[in-house]
């Protein structure tokens, strides 16, 4: 049986890069991590949002017009 393959590593992104990237404030940011719709990895005593969860969290939050 073959070993499991890890998925490619991505980009982590601060709280505050995904505020600048969104174009949103840090506290908006804040209340999508705590109501659980915008995914993160605490790394120590760091919060990062991957690159891939934050395309995760665009495709599911778009609205079509």
């Amino acid at each position: 049986m073959p070993a499991p393959v890890s998925p490619p590593l991505c980009r982590m992104l601060s709280l505050r890069e995904v505020a600048g990237v969104l174009g949103v404030s840090l506290a908006t940011v804040r209340r999508r991590v705590a109501d659980g719709s915008l995914s993160i990895y605490r790394i120590g005593r760091a919060v990062r949002v991957s690159e891939a969860d934050l395309a995760v969290f665009l495709a599911s939050n778009r609205e079509r017009i």
